[in-house]
């Protein structure tokens, strides 16, 4: 589909030798001359080629740097929004660490109410239950008393 530069700068120069006069064929430096004519035309085209190619290549590239600019620039402001949330989350970790100290201190104080309280019901109990004996000695004693006099009584008003 394509042909080389070679082969058409052959054909060009075979079609350019048939078609010339013979008078200029004769002269061999107006041959020397459409040769070099030719060959700068050719080395002209070539880099004219090169040089398109290049350009396009070049557009190409800043092309690609310019999304990869957009694309760094993207990814720094995710970073940034992550580092950010980082420091929120840090922030936060660091409260809900006083509020647990806290916390821990203030269960401390509490157990310690408690274990009071607890020592003190036990005292109250305890006093309880001693009153309790306390009343029932003198239950029972006051009950001995009561025996004691109705007894006495009722011997006194039994006839003899």
């Amino acid at each position: 589909m394509f042909r080389s530069l070679a082969e058409r700068y052959d054909d060009a120069t075979l079609e350019l030798r048939r078609t010339l006069p013979s008078d200029l064929r004769s002269q061999g430096c107006g041959m020397s001359e459409i040769y070099e004519s030719v060959n700068r035309i050719n080395a002209d085209e070539t880099e004219t080629e090169s040089e398109t190619e290049m350009e396009d290549e070049i557009e190409q590239l800043k092309s690609e740097r310019d999304e990869f600019a957009m694309k760094l620039s993207e990814l720094e402001e995710e970073l940034s929004l992550k580092d950010d949330q980082i420091d929120e989350l840090n922030d936060r970790l660091q409260r809900l660490q006083l509020e647990c100290d806290k916390s821990t201190k203030s269960i401390e104080v509490l157990q310690e109410v408690i274990e009071k309280q607890r020592e003190m019901i036990e005292e109250g109990a305890e006093e309880k239950r001693q009153m309790e004996r306390e009343l029932c000695i003198s239950l029972e004693h006051y009950r001995n008393a009561y025996q004691m006099l109705r007894k006495g009584l009722l011997e006194q008003k039994k006839p003899d």
